[in-house]
């Protein structure tokens, strides 16, 4: 996102049922939606462009008593638009930091460990060593254990504290 345009991101799809359509995340509502749902508006003559999702861009057009009939915007309903875009995609943003739903599986399949959500929707990463040892990961702290035993019994062998 740069600060003339907000623009949905590609969500590679897993299960493969639908090969040739391409999955993109709305930056507005974080929803997963085929690219051909996507709506794109532009800003007059120049690349600029906000992408949202029809729920989103009704939810636009209600709040600000307008109706998005062209892709192409003038510059001050563009403004609008871009500004109601951007809000929604640097909370999403914040929220998306450090380790979650969607980040903890990717970061524990780089290190070759597991994702864990601990409760309390906060998620570790655990890797179990070949010589037994646990490690954990969250973004607070990084925890190592002697082995399993001490890790269910919350029995630290060292800790690093993040931050």
């Amino acid at each position: 996102m740069d600060n003339k345009s907000v623009k949905a991101r590609f969500e590679p799809e897993e299960d493969g049922k639908c090969r040739g359509q391409m999955l993109m995340v709305c930056p507005v509502c974080n929803r997963k939606i085929r690219e051909q749902a996507l709506e794109r508006y532009y800003e007059g003559n120049s690349e600029n462009t906000v992408e949202l999702c029809s729920d989103c861009r009704e939810d636009f057009e209600r709040d600000n008593d307008v109706a998005l009939e062209y892709d192409t915007l003038n510059k001050p309903l563009y403004g609008k638009l871009l500004a109601f875009a951007s809000t929604a995609a640097a909370a999403i943003d914040a929220q998306n930091q450090g380790l979650n739903e969607r980040t903890a599986p990717m970061v524990a399949y780089a290190l070759g460990g597991d994702a864990w959500q601990s409760g309390g929707g906060i998620w570790l990463i655990v890797k179990r060593t070949a010589d037994k040892r646990v490690v954990t990961i969250s973004p607070e702290v990084v925890n190592e254990y002697a082995d399993e035993q001490a890790f269910e019994e919350n029995r630290p062998k060292s800790t690093l504290v993040m931050g």
